[in-house]
């Protein structure tokens, strides 16, 4: 695993390393719109305020945009992708446990990126496990769910 020095450098080098493309969407940074929820996050797939030890590991890292990463402003009906984060989009929703971030992300990456998010995921909750405790007690889980994605 890489660690940065800053949470922000971590941010960026995870941004540069899928192009600033948007691993749910596949949106490219010319082809997204200029609206706020189209802005690129740097989003943890284990939360930092969880996970403090793995804020500045650039595979707990991943580039989407913000309206599949937190997005609280509500989502069509017909919509049933909803964000990384959120169990739901309204402001009372309560965030997403690590498993069912994990199994989200599983079922959301865009095809195109699935290998290299696959390859992250795999890697975090290996590697992950050998230095957080949280992560031990839940590697055996989340390596299920990535392995079970075709």
């Amino acid at each position: 695993m890489h660690f940065e020095a800053t949470t922000k450098n971590a941010e960026l080098k995870a941004k540069r390393a899928f192009f600033a493309y948007c691993v749910i969407t596949g949106l490219s940074p010319e082809y997204r719109p200029a609206e706020r929820r189209y802005a690129l996050d740097a989003a943890h797939i284990l939360p930092r305020s969880t996970f403090p030890e793995l804020a500045k590991c650039v595979e707990n890292i991943l580039p989407i945009i913000h309206y599949r990463h937190n997005y609280r402003g509500g989502y069509p009906k017909e919509d049933t992708t909803g964000c990384l984060d959120l169990a739901d989009s309204t402001n009372l929703a309560s965030d997403r446990n690590p498993i069912a971030r994990i199994r989200w992300l599983v079922e959301h990456v865009h095809p195109e990126f699935w290998p290299q998010v696959q390859e992250r995921l795999t890697l975090l909750m290996t590697d992950g496990a050998k230095i957080s405790r949280g992560v031990l007690s839940r590697r055996e889980e989340a390596l299920e769910i990535i392995e079970g994605r075709e």
